[in-house]
């Protein structure tokens, strides 16, 4: 009896080996931080500190008002390391010591932005707000 082997080509091989090492590792985009991001605050009883982890944002109005669904991308040397979705108005984010920034939107599409560094064991705290809509 023969059998036919079946041999797949190179690049199919190649670009086999690229795409599973990409998926183990993550999207290039989430690779800081063990800790996935965590957004809450929405009612009383989701407003724990959550001291384990570096960032903390808080989306408001300027009138004190908190705001839901942001956008955030933050950035560090540069280029963008986390896109991230807050459907509540705190997001906590594990970021590995060193300096920052971010940008947040709404979905009307104002930006806020700012600059800041995390330390290692501390809470930074960073409040994005927006004047009355």
């Amino acid at each position: 009896m023969n059998e036919k082997k079946v041999r797949i080509p190179y690049i199919l091989e190649l670009m086999f080996l690229l795409l599973a090492a990409f998926w183990l590792t993550g999207s290039p985009g989430n690779v800081l931080g063990a800790m996935d991001p965590l957004s809450a605050g929405v009612g009383a009883g989701d407003r724990a500190p959550h001291p384990e982890y570096g960032l903390k944002l808080e989306f408001t109005l300027r009138a004190g008002n908190y705001l839901t669904e942001v956008d955030v991308d933050i950035y560090r040397n540069g280029k963008v390391i986390k896109n991230i979705h807050s459907p509540g108005p705190w997001l906590f984010v594990d970021l590995e010591p060193g300096d920052y920034a971010v940008v947040a939107r709404l979905t009307d599409g104002r930006k806020q932005g700012a600059q800041f560094s995390i330390t290692a064991g501390k809470q930074t705290q960073v409040i994005l707000s927006w004047p009355q809509m």
